[in-house]
């Protein structure tokens, strides 16, 4: 079975136990993980989406852990996001090792939606193969809760935007949340691109670089 990612909401935690939805995960270093996919496309039909800023230039309906021994990084804000909470705006994370370097920039947009996640090409794949599984995902992803964020980000010297998608099942968090992961989006770059040798190694996953 695919180990699953860190993070699910419960249609995609659905998927990963049914053994294909999230697929292989990507090459990566000791202490890098993954989490719940993301693409550039919008979120499934049905989805309903809060935002706190938007980036004009892309479409407004729409995690690892800490960065890997040895890499250079920028301080990051210490407190967790919550619903109805806030955080400022924090510095950009930088995460280089292996001659690979990513940065991690400015939130773009944060929105939180209720309904089914962002629809990545395996899964979409998984549910076109099989409809008994299809029934049973649409039955349940109604429920589902996720708040997404989009970054700029810069891999080795280039510029993309790139969406992170958080699992909120349980409401737990609200869109300041995303001032707080850029750890973990560093290190899902790194994994998804294979240590920035494949830029399009994540897309099949939902791991997007979208050039800026």
């Amino acid at each position: 079975m695919p180990r699953c990612p860190t993070r699910l909401t419960p249609s995609v935690a659905l998927a990963c136990l049914a053994g294909a939805a999230c697929g292989p995960a990507p090459e990566v270093t000791p202490g890098l993980h993954s989490r719940a996919p993301a693409t550039a496309d919008a979120a499934a039909p049905g989805s309903t989406a809060s935002s706190l800023g938007t980036d004009p230039a892309s479409d407004p309906t729409g995690g690892p852990a800490a960065a890997a021994s040895g890499a250079s990084t920028a301080s990051a804000p210490s407190a967790s996001g919550t619903a109805g909470g806030s955080a400022p705006a924090a510095a950009p994370y930088v995460l280089a090792e292996a001659g690979c370097r990513v940065e991690v920039g400015a939130v773009l947009s944060a929105e939180r939606f209720r309904g089914p996640g962002p629809m990545t090409p395996r899964l979409s794949d998984t549910l076109a193969r099989d409809p008994a599984y299809a029934r049973t995902y649409s039955g349940i992803s109604h429920g589902d809760q996720h708040i997404q964020c989009r970054y700029r980000v810069q891999v080795m010297g280039g510029t993309y935007r790139y969406r992170f998608v958080i699992g909120n099942a349980i409401t737990r968090y609200d869109v300041d949340r995303c001032e707080l992961v850029r750890a973990e989006v560093a290190s899902e770059i790194v994994a998804a691109t294979r240590h920035c040798t494949d830029l399009h190694g994540g897309e099949y996953d939902g791991w997007v670089l979208e050039p800026l």
